[in-house]
């Protein structure tokens, strides 16, 4: 489920809400700048042109044209990082692109592929095997009779064998960012990584469940090399506000239950050895400049999403992990419970630009509950750094539970975790260091 509701409590993730296939997000690759011809653009610390070497086309076709995408970003990533772009990769009628290399050395502490589809498509990192033949992310579709199916895929929209895979990943609309692996517990050992990239439309059929289609033509694929260490990890929030909640860039500071708020939220990170800073002195606090107009976010129904969402998501600053504050969301009988929403899984690194940077939040909710706010805030960045629910909603079927081997793989256990699905139900605020690891392989966080 993407909606954290008050009252039963149903947590965000990003584009796995079940039964929800509705249709995706709106941004237009045709704008910004790139016109996705040439490999290595963007370089980091250490000896970029050689770790350029390290990503190739391997059997994937470049195809003329193919989306335009805003990549500014990738000319400076932080240090610690360096990007390849691939190009426009050619995507037969399956939906998926040949296959591409990374070969991976010591250097190489964390691995992540960015794909922009064309517009209105659903991205995805279709499969991945690691040098010695493992499966780390599978194409091939789960049998209905597996346990649990009918939740499996209506959580991945059908996406099912990815979804279930060691290193799921779930897909985006137009643009997705996915971790590989998606899990510490899988090494990032040294040789030859096989990965394909795809582009899909998904519809529904009489029974409302989603139906996949592949969908011909072509993706720009970025290839991000972590060569950071993982020892450490930093990042920095922003905060956005509308005046929803009557929160300000101006009263936000002398409101007791935000700076509370704010504090919980580093401090169940520095718990995990994730450093967010220290109170406000390490936060950015922002007015959007027509805030009002936004403070009450319409969605669509069936998924809650829609181009308002889009529009909030896609602002903010590239070196920050950005939140934004809005009044109340509106959806249908939904809207008046929503609290929060996670704009990616993980989200899209480096940039403001895509409908999948960020985390919105309803503040007319926790003006006068930095408990309740603290929880939403820190578990939709738990999202947005990669992390899925220690366990998904039992109430839609099976007891399914994240990839990740020492998150408990039972209700008392997984409530005790942030990323338990019911904030109501959460008996405890902690990340397990198999959840701390698998972020700090990440590119949202640097030494």
């Amino acid at each position: 489920d993407r909606l954290m509701l008050v009252g039963v409590v149903v947590v965000a993730v990003a584009l796995a809400c079940a039964a929800c296939p509705g249709r995706p997000p709106q941004i237009d690759p045709g704008e910004g700048e790139g016109e996705g011809e040439g490999e290595g653009e963007g370089e980091g610390e250490g000896e970029p042109g050689v770790l350029r070497d390290l990503v190739t086309l391997g059997e994937a076709a470049r195809a003329s044209g193919g989306p335009t995408v805003p990549i500014a970003w990738i000319s400076r990533p932080p240090a610690g990082f360096t990007v390849v772009d691939l190009g426009a990769l050619a995507v037969d009628g399956s939906g998926a692109s040949g296959a591409f290399f990374v070969d991976v050395d010591t250097r190489v502490t964390g691995l992540t592929v960015v794909v922009y589809g064309e517009r209105g498509a659903t991205v995805m990192l279709t499969r991945v095997e690691d040098p010695d033949g493992l499966v780390v992310v599978d194409d091939r579709p789960l049998a209905e009779n597996v346990a649990g199916y009918r939740q499996i895929e209506n959580l991945s929209r059908g996406f099912t064998g990815q979804f279930a895979s060691p290193g799921r990943v779930l897909p985006a609309s137009d643009v997705g960012a996915f971790l590989v692996p998606s899990t510490a517990d899988i090494p990032l050992v040294p040789g030859r990584w096989r990965l394909r990239a795809g582009q899909f439309d998904i519809g529904t059929d009489n029974d409302a469940d989603p139906v996949v289609v592949g969908r011909a033509g072509a993706v720009r694929v970025l290839v991000i090399l972590r060569t950071a260490a993982t020892t450490t990890a930093r990042a920095r929030l922003a905060f956005h506000f509308t005046g929803g909640g009557g929160l300000t860039a101006t009263t936000a500071p002398t409101t007791p239950a935000f700076v509370a708020a704010v504090s919980a939220v580093q401090q169940v990170y520095g718990d995990a050895g994730i450093d967010l800073g220290t109170g406000l002195d390490d936060v950015d606090l922002v007015d959007h400049d027509d805030g009002e107009s936004l403070q009450t976010v319409v969605l669509d129904l069936p998924r809650c999403d829609g181009p308002e969402l889009d529009a909030i998501a896609s602002s903010g600053r590239a070196d920050r992990l950005n939140i934004h504050i809005v009044d109340r969301f509106e959806c249908g009988n939904f809207g008046p419970f929503l609290l929060g929403l996670a704009a990616g899984l993980p989200m899209v690194p480096w940039t403001g630009a895509t409908p999948h940077s960020g985390v919105v939040v309803a503040g007319s909710f926790f003006v006068e509950d930095p408990t309740t706010l603290s929880t939403v805030i820190a578990h939709e960045l738990g999202h947005g750094f990669g992390l899925y629910h220690a366990q998904e909603n039992n109430r839609f079927g099976a007891a399914l539970y994240d990839v990740i081997a020492d998150t408990a793989d039972d209700d008392e256990g997984a409530r005790a975790n942030i990323m338990y699905f019911d904030v109501g139900r959460m008996t405890a605020k902690t990340l397990s260091a198999g959840q701390a690891a698998t972020i700090r392989g990440g590119p949202l966080v640097t030494p």
